[in-house]
């Protein structure tokens, strides 16, 4: 962390990272824990998505190295499948959201379910959008688009289930673009979120 510019993150609005930064080394591991408590007192708003990736760790490495990080995270966004293969959950969606929230009080816990859309627990509450289907040039990146949707709206000051819909509808955008970054504008959001999918293709 000393070679970064830490101030910076202190002065954001949000600090983002996922599970594949300290899936990498000893160094990015402490690196990661030590900016996401550097944002957490400095009052920034710390989001994590676990994103496991096989060909870098096991399930147990992961859980083991991961759950300490928890928490010093406010949004956390997982995987329905990496809850279950890192963090051996089972059970409905919104079960496993809420769980994860009250365990490691995280202020929203999202679980993503693929075409099955997202989930998200929130101040006792759960909320569900579903995925909206579109003709897929490229899937590569959806995920992460899902993510800036979602800390995009929260950042804009909307609800969690407001901000669960612009997640949906900017990963349905992505799916409709090649390469592995969605270049999309909140008009186009939100275009997709009055409109569903027929927008995408206008």
């Amino acid at each position: 962390p000393d070679e970064l510019a830490v101030d910076r993150v202190r002065a954001a609005d949000a600090f983002y990272t996922s599970g594949i930064t300290p899936a990498l080394s000893e160094t990015l591991r402490e690196t990661t824990a030590a900016l996401l408590k550097a944002a957490g007192e400095a009052g920034v708003t710390r989001a994590f998505d676990l994103n496991y990736r096989s060909k870098l760790w096991t399930p147990a490495e992961a859980a083991e190295k991961l759950r300490p990080l928890f928490e010093h995270v406010d949004v956390l966004i997982v995987a329905e499948r990496d809850a279950e293969t890192v963090l051996d959950r089972d059970g409905e969606a919104g079960q496993i959201a809420h769980s994860l929230g009250v365990e490691h009080d995280c202020e929203a816990v999202v679980v993503t379910r693929g075409e099955a859309g997202a989930v998200a627990a929130h101040g006792g509450e759960i909320h569900e959008a579903d995925a909206l289907e579109t003709d897929t040039v490229d899937p590569v990146g959806s995920g992460d688009a899902f993510v800036g949707g979602l800390l995009a709206g929260l950042l804009t000051g909307s609800s969690v289930p407001v901000a669960l819909d612009a997640a949906t509808a900017t990963a349905a955008l992505k799916r409709t673009v090649a390469g592995d970054a969605a270049v999309v504008t909140p008009e186009d959001v939100t275009a997709v979120i009055d409109g569903g999918a027929d927008e995408i293709d206008r």
